[in-house]
């Protein structure tokens, strides 16, 4: 695959291309069993080909001369190949195709796709053809397949980064059905005998579509003739229809637990549940009562992880459509859904690589037991559950301000974390002035802020500005604000601030990172809120390489010598005063010089 021009690319191009095979790997063990389930983002409405016309005029009618879509557009996958290929080029992190540019075809990998399938309004009781495509895991396996058009789905992703990970053959079992739900088409037993109503069309037939497959694996796939199974894990991404019926989107996530319950009953008690949340929408929407509950469910189940999909997102500047529902059909978005699932199945079940293609990436300073799958490291806007919502405004409004702060100035010190670090410019102003008001120094302090919240303005933009010219230093100090959470663990706040360490090093890899222990809360070392800060402050010091990350711990200059809090420093026993800012600036000033190279 060549593309030599995005908006000039002759069709003919596409009909000629190839799929490189991926060398096999031994077989070991069981063919290990994903069932993949929704509606019809999981069917697939990623383009591998066609793209937005970057010439495209809106305002014009489309003609052959103005057409809305071209091969190898903006938002497809060979325009991601072509555009990035450092990360999707034959030579890249994550190669999708080859040298000569044929898309790689997995001979490990298998999926079998049951597609579109409803109720025959014609006969009643009866369910209509659908699609069924199967083969090896290549591009294609979406609601299009043909030599012009091959769409993708979740399975994409979700099987070229389980098929790196895991020894031996893998099967994909996809079951979806566009515009189905989960209070109708796919209501569960449990649910219907907790809540009424009947239960769904779409729970019988993935039912049906499962156990026929594998009823017949070796007719369906030869090579797994013989062979035994085991079906390891469940991926779900569907919800779009629940958002959109008001008067059902708030039973959403007890369906969703009655509905993990009834497949666990099926193919295992314990079986691993992971969740795509229904993300497709941009970043100045607050989020929805569907996707609150398909992320506090994971929490609250040990064998459930969800992954936000919202960085995901790309606008229709940037995609082959404004179809929001079916994410823009942009290619590169469906691909890392899949992808990110995956990532989040490995890290729950303990088989992540760190430092191969598509998983994440090994630093110095990397813990080798980093969760993905949790609340701490995942980004999530605001606001939050307890929070108005005309708060997403003034922090989106925040969002962008910080976002152009960045962009238009020089940066050499920029400063992240929450309203201990946003003190800075309010009470703390007049030390700022002091001891950064030559220094080129922007602080992106946001009051409120938990690690997942700044984890999100990251992916949405928040450092872009700087990538041309990175900060000389990036001071960190974050993750008090998680405590908030009861059920959180000192670990897994240390996990989302290690998120952050992660992004900034990836976004900005020639700034050195200032990281700061948490301050001290609570007028006595006993106190809850110090004796966590401590227990989190232990693990974060272990980060520090002294190369990318170095380490501060300026606790000490807000305790009495008996570990009491100074109240004369920090009144409310959470945020330094005006003094108490005098007195941070002072702290932190000779190891900030010397990053800075200042003498």
């Amino acid at each position: 695959m060549r593309i030599r021009s995005l908006s000039c690319l002759a069709l003919v191009a596409f009909l000629l291309i190839g799929i490189a095979p991926v060398s096999a790997k031994a077989d070991s063990g069981p063919v290990k069993v994903f069932i993949l389930a929704g509606q019809s983002n999981m069917v697939g409405h990623g383009k591998t080909f066609n793209g937005l016309n970057p010439d495209y005029d809106p305002q014009q009618k489309q003609s052959a001369t103005n057409r809305a879509e071209v091969p190898g557009g903006i938002g497809s996958l060979a325009w991601a190949v072509e555009t990035m290929p450092d990360t999707y080029g034959p030579n890249g992190t994550d190669p999708l195709v080859d040298a000569k540019g044929d898309w790689l075809v997995r001979d490990d990998v298998s999926v079998y796709a049951r597609m579109e399938v409803f109720k025959d309004k014609k006969n009643p009781g009866q369910l209509t053809k659908g699609i069924t495509r199967k083969g090896p895991h290549t591009v294609g396996f979406g609601k299009a397949d043909s030599n012009t058009q091959k769409w993708n789905g979740p399975e994409y992703g979700f099987g070229r980064v389980v098929g790196d990970a895991l020894d031996g053959d893998v099967l994909i079992i996809k079951v979806a059905t566009g515009g189905t739900s989960l209070y109708g088409d796919w209501r569960s037993p449990s649910a219907v005998q907790k809540r009424g109503g009947e239960v769904g069309y779409m729970w019988g037939h993935m039912l049906a579509t499962v156990q026929g497959v594998l009823d017949n694996l070796g007719n369906e796939f030869p090579k797994y003739k013989g062979r035994e199974h085991k079906i390891v894990g469940f991926g779900w991404h569907q919800g779009y229809n629940d958002t959109v019926h008001k008067t059902e989107n708030e039973n959403y996530g007890p369906n969703l637990v009655d509905f993990i319950a009834d497949v666990r009953s099926v193919y295992g008690k314990d079986l691993p549940f992971v969740i795509g949340t229904t993300s497709m929408f941009p970043a100045d929407k607050p989020t929805t009562p569907v996707e609150r509950a398909q992320l506090a469910v994971a929490e609250a189940d040990p064998h459930t992880v969800a992954v936000n999909t919202r960085p995901y997102w790309r606008d229709r500047s940037k995609s082959p459509s404004g179809f929001g529902y079916h994410w823009n059909h942009n290619g590169v978005s469906h691909y890392l859904i899949g992808a990110g699932m995956g990532r989040a199945y490995l890290t729950h079940v303990g088989k992540a690589k760190p430092g191969t293609a598509r998983g994440p990436k090994a630093m110095p300073w990397e813990d080798p037991t980093y969760k993905t799958d949790i609340r701490a490291t995942q980004a999530e806007s605001r606001p939050g559950p307890n929070e108005p919502p005309n708060s997403w405004k003034l922090w989106l409004k925040h969002h962008n301000d910080r976002k152009q702060w960045c962009a238009a100035q020089e940066v050499d010190l920029l400063m992240v974390g929450d309203s201990i670090v946003f003190g800075w410019s309010r009470v703390g102003r007049p030390a700022w002035e002091t001891f950064y008001g030559n220094r080129k120094a922007v602080n992106i302090g946001s009051s409120g802020d938990r690690t997942y919240h700044m984890l999100w303005h990251f992916q949405n933009g928040g450092l872009d500005g700087m990538k041309d010219r990175n900060p000389k230093v990036v001071v960190v100090m974050i993750g008090t604000n998680n405590r908030g959470e009861p059920d959180q663990k000192g670990a897994d706040t240390a996990y989302g601030v290690l998120a952050l360490l992660k992004e900034i090093h990836a976004k900005l890899p020639e700034s050195k990172i200032l990281l700061l222990a948490i301050f001290p809360r609570d007028d006595t070392p006993e106190g809850k809120g110090r004796v966590r800060n401590d227990q989190i402050n232990k693990i974060l010091k272990t980060y520090a390489d002294n190369k990318t990350v170095h380490w501060l711990d300026l606790s000490g200059v807000y305790l009495n010598e008996d570990g009491t809090l100074k109240r004369d420093l920090m009144p409310d026993r959470l945020h330094p005063n005006l003094e108490g800012y005098k007195a941070w600036g002072k702290a932190m000033e000779p190891k900030l010089k010397e990053l800075l190279g200042e003498k």
